[in-house]
């Protein structure tokens, strides 16, 4: 293996038995590609040390390095795959370098290896790399609470697809810019702050819902209504000072937010307190509360001004977009008035009903 530029340390001349010898002990015994450390010490007679780089765009960094340091190069040479439309993937890759020094690719990571101390070189190739981290997309991490044993509650992760919302058709028009101004609020650090969603069932309050938390890149945390019947309990309060900054979620929360007239409500308390007290303020939790009844029965204590970022009532639909939706199912109904989303998609003509209807696309004869 000769190089093109001669180095004090790498044998410019080797003899066919001694290269017999050596070539094959710098590849992976019973493995395809060539071992970086032996390569190290094929090319300059010693043992290196290694500074391992993952997650590293490769195109990046050999763009940065070449322009700088193509002059430093002894041998390049490297592994591509190439699909059938003809595009190539780098797999791995060395490039030899004067100043006792190897740059291994492999996979997005970067391995530099070198001897001696940090020299120049080594210190400003490390720059460069550290520069070209790839930046790993933020997902929203969504969870429940789960009971560990002896009262010791944790969080669980869980998975769910988004939905898709056309919101447009799906919703009332004045329901896009309310979507803007709930997301704007979410998006914000250390802020807390009330969100409360009502309206009859069926109106796409947690089809919404799940759509809403999977756009935003902050931890949401569920919380059943029956465990929302415990806020006071302590293990909660830990739970919380352990996910500061989190939005919680409570679905089908009258239980909760429902005036007692002047009962005493120690749930009702915690939830004051975290969206507009001492501990909202160190915290930093956005709460988000549906219910099915009317704004007027809930505690007039969580609409205060200043604690109630957002109300909003999901409500049925006009006739008109009721009309569109039924016809985009292939079902054309005259005046069908007003309807909620789950009435729209489970809608089925009744026997004695007076009302136009026809059959549109595929149908049984």
């Amino acid at each position: 293996m000769k190089n093109s530029t001669s180095h004090k340390n790498v044998p410019e001349k080797v003899s066919s038995k001694k290269l017999e010898a050596q070539i094959p002990d710098i590849f992976h015994p019973g493995a395809k590609g060539i071992r970086p450390d032996k390569t190290f010490f094929y090319y300059f007679q010693d043992i290196p040390k290694s500074l391992k780089f993952e997650d590293v765009n490769p195109d990046i960094f050999l763009e940065l390095f070449k322009k700088q340091y193509s002059d430093k190069i002894l041998k390049d040479f490297f592994e591509k795959s190439i699909s059938r439309n003809g595009k190539e993937t780098l797999k791995s890759q060395y490039l030899i370098l004067r100043d006792n020094v190897i740059i291994y690719l492999e996979y997005g990571d970067i391995n530099l290896l070198y001897s001696g101390s940090e020299e120049e070189l080594v210190i400003e190739l490390k720059k460069i790399i550290l520069s070209c981290y790839k930046e790993k997309k933020k997902k929203p991490e969504i969870a429940v609470i789960v009971s560990e044993g002896s009262g010791y509650l944790s969080t669980k992760n869980i998975k769910f697809k988004k939905p898709i919302i056309n919101f447009q058709e799906n919703y009332c028009d004045d329901f896009l810019a309310v979507h803007q101004e709930v997301k704007n609020q979410l998006k914000r650090k250390n802020e807390s702050g009330l969100f409360l969603f009502y309206g009859k069932p069926g109106t796409g309050k947690s089809t919404y819902l799940r759509y809403l938390i999977k756009t935003i890149k902050k931890k949401t945390i569920f919380i059943s209504p029956k465990m929302a019947g415990n806020l006071d309990n302590v293990e909660i309060t830990r739970l919380l000072l352990d996910n500061k900054n989190c939005i919680i979620v409570i679905e089908d929360a009258e239980g909760l937010v429902v005036s007692r007239n002047h009962e005493k409500n120690s749930n009702l308390s915690m939830i004051l307190n975290l969206t507009d007290g001492i501990l909202g303020e160190s915290l930093g939790i956005q709460i988000i509360a549906t219910f099915n009844t009317e704004l007027k029965n809930i505690d007039s204590a969580l609409i205060r001004k200043g604690r109630l970022k957002l109300s909003y009532e999901f409500k049925e639909l006009p006739e008109e977009k009721t009309f569109r939706l039924l016809l985009n199912q292939g079902i054309e109904v005259n005046n069908p008035g007003p309807m909620t989303l789950a009435e729209i998609f489970n809608y089925t003509p009744t026997n004695n009903s007076s009302e136009s209807q026809k059959s549109m696309g595929f149908m049984r004869n």
